[in-house]
């Protein structure tokens, strides 16, 4: 059983390893709760996904900006791939 749940967990790393790294990067509570959930094989929903892809962004530059744009983007694009 704790083989299959570590197994499990390895399995969620990799597959959400680009939003547990952008998340990884800020300090906020939040931001680390959601790591911890993905890790877990919990995923946000609703509000709580737009708000960690803003977090993950914000690493790029400040909100508005092209590169947070761009970052914005390339996460909400990731994030179909996975979710």
């Amino acid at each position: 059983m704790e083989q299959e749940r570590q197994q499990q967990r390895i399995g969620n790393e990799q597959k959400f390893a680009y939003f547990i790294s952008g998340l990884n990067e800020s300090y906020g509570y939040f931001a680390q709760d959601v790591a911890s959930g993905l890790r877990e094989g919990r995923q946000p929903s609703g509000r709580g996904v737009t708000i960690m892809l803003e977090i993950i962004a914000k690493n790029a530059g400040r909100r508005g900006s092209k590169a947070y744009e761009a970052a914005f983007a390339e996460a909400e694009a990731k994030w179909e791939e996975v979710a």
